[in-house]
């Protein structure tokens, strides 16, 4: 327990943290004067506790303050339907303004519609390209190996023959990927309809044809592409 001792030279008060035992001296820190207390010593006073402020109790919601606070969202909900309800007429007169003076575009819908002709078409004009040039390399073979014997004219002039048909069935393909590649862009229309006819050898062409006729496609084709 700490004690209180005050010194004889200058009054100042001391605090001890245990009794001292008799005869022993202290040196004051004040003024360095050394002497032994005589007085019997005082504990040191414990400081007075803090008054904490307890706020008080709050009241609990009251069931009409909990209506009323519910009640404003809901006031907030029937004024913003209530807005809507008094402009749903201006709104509607200031989009149609805006609908007559942006058009909406027709090559949004015919694109859509030619996406999976013209993918069938492509695989139809690329799958006989492949075959063309594995026709054109078969023919080609015999003409580069011969294994010694020579090639007669005949034979030459029946691979050429050959190796011409695979050449225009190579451009037979190549002209159907151009057609559906005007397809898919919307390019040309008359390009997208050669090109689908010419897929008619596969019959993957029907699709392009009967796409190519819808009306609204018609009108994606007429309709100017959008510039840069």
């Amino acid at each position: 327990m700490a004690i209180q001792v005050k010194c004889p030279s200058c009054k100042a008060v001391l605090k001890l943290p245990s009794a001292l035992a008799p005869g022993k001296k202290i040196r004051c820190p004040e003024c360095e004067h050394v002497f032994a207390p005589t007085a019997a010593a005082k504990p040191a006073a414990k400081p007075a506790a803090k008054a904490v402020a307890v706020p008080p109790p709050t009241a609990k919601s009251s069931p009409s303050q909990n209506d009323d606070d519910d009640g404003e969202g809901s006031y907030g909900l029937e004024g913003e339907k209530a807005l809507s309800e008094k402009d749903k007429k201006n709104l509607e007169i200031n989009f149609g303004e805006l609908r007559d003076k942006f058009p909406k575009s027709k090559r949004g819908p015919a694109i859509a519609k030619l996406v999976k002709p013209a993918n069938f078409l492509l695989g139809e004009g690329m799958l006989i390209g492949i075959l063309a040039l594995i026709g054109f390399i078969a023919m080609v073979f015999p003409l580069v190996f011969t294994e010694g014997k020579p090639v007669t004219d005949a034979k030459m002039k029946e691979q050429f023959t050959y190796m011409g048909g695979f050449v225009l069935l190579g451009l037979w393909g190549a002209l159907i990927c151009l057609g559906a590649s005007k397809m898919q862009n919307l390019e040309s229309y008359a390009w997208a309809m050669t090109g689908s006819i010419m897929g008619l050898v596969l019959l993957v062409g029907i699709y392009g044809v009967m796409a190519l006729s819808d009306p609204e496609v018609k009108a994606g084709f007429n309709e100017e592409p959008p510039k840069d």
